[in-house]
């Protein structure tokens, strides 16, 4: 839970253990991030939720009217009011990912964000996940992004560890070698 400030990670281990309990995990997983992007997709719907000059019931009755149309469960939006009541709805793109975190690890999965010199075929997609799975002992979805900066291979980023198999890793690589001989 990297980047994850530790009121949000008490929050996001709260939410993570009544959904636990609830047998509800991947559910209000996928409603914490809805309920994150509309929150940051929507700054009117921010400053009117933080507003402290706003009574606490108008917040709640907008908040109520979003999440059901957002179709999210009785769990999250009880959590998700609590949040409210505390003054703290500005963290839940914060708590979403730190409760995404606590579900990879319980499902022994992991996302691997890989920035690649061109688009990669499928075929290598499916590699690169099968050989990044062999090497952390879990399962793999992969978020690709094309940087145009590198001049070929990819850097991956699984949580804070960065395996970079770029091109220019590997001059860097080199150079320092060749520099401390």
């Amino acid at each position: 839970m990297s980047l994850v400030r530790p009121l949000a990670r008490r929050y996001a281990r709260a939410i993570f253990q009544m959904a636990l309990e609830a047998d509800q995990a991947p559910a209000v997983g996928r409603d914490l991030d809805g309920a994150a992007r509309v929150y940051a997709g929507n700054p009117v719907l921010g400053r009117f939720l933080n507003n402290p000059k706003i009574r606490i019931s108008d917040k709640k009755d907008l908040l109520t009217g979003v999440l059901d149309q957002c179709g999210a469960g009785e769990l999250c939006q009880r959590f998700l009011t609590s949040l409210l009541e505390r003054g703290r709805m500005n963290q839940i793109s914060e708590v979403a990912a730190g409760f995404r975190s606590l579900l990879e690890e319980a499902e022994n999965r992991a996302t691997a964000d890989v920035a690649s010199a061109r688009p990669l075929s499928p075929g290598e997609t499916d590699a690169l996940a099968a050989a990044l799975g062999r090497i952390t002992r879990r399962k793999i979805g992969l978020t690709v992004t094309v940087d145009p900066g590198l001049l070929g291979g990819v850097v991956v980023r699984i949580g804070s560890v960065v395996y970079d198999g770029s091109l220019r890793g590997q001059l860097d690589r080199l150079d320092k070698h060749l520099t401390e001989r």
